[in-house]
C-alpha cells in the first residue's frame, strides 16, 4: 500500500461501502490493501499475466481481478457501464 492511497480514501471520503474501479491495478498491491481493509473493489489491467498474477498471489479475492481493455471493452455493474471512452 502506497501512504498516497490511504490519504485519498479519506481526502475524498470513500467509503467501504463506494464501489471502487482500479484500471491499470498491474500486481495488485493498492487493490489487496483496499480489499484488506474491506472496501469494494473491482481490479482489472489490460495485461492477461498481470491478472493471473493477481488471482494467484490472492486467491481470497480472485474472483474480483478481471483483464480488461477499456479501449476495447465494456464492464457491466449493476447501474452504469465502464468502458469505450477511447
Amino acid at each position: 500500500m502506497t501512504p498516497i492511497l490511504q490519504e485519498l480514501t479519506v481526502q475524498f471520503g470513500i467509503r467501504k461501502t463506494d464501489k471502487i474501479l482500479e484500471i491499470g491495478c498491474g500486481e495488485g498491491r493498492d487493490a489487496l490493501w483496499l480489499l484488506e481493509q474491506g472496501y469494494d473493489v473491482l481490479a482489472t489491467d489490460v495485461s492477461k499475466e498481470a491478472i493471473s498474477y493477481c488471482k494467484k498471489k490472492n486467491s481470497k479475492f480472485s474472483h474480483l481481478f478481471f483483464q480488461l481493455d477499456v479501449c476495447e471493452e465494456r464492464l457491466r455493474s449493476e447501474e452504469r457501464r465502464v468502458g469505450k471512452e477511447c
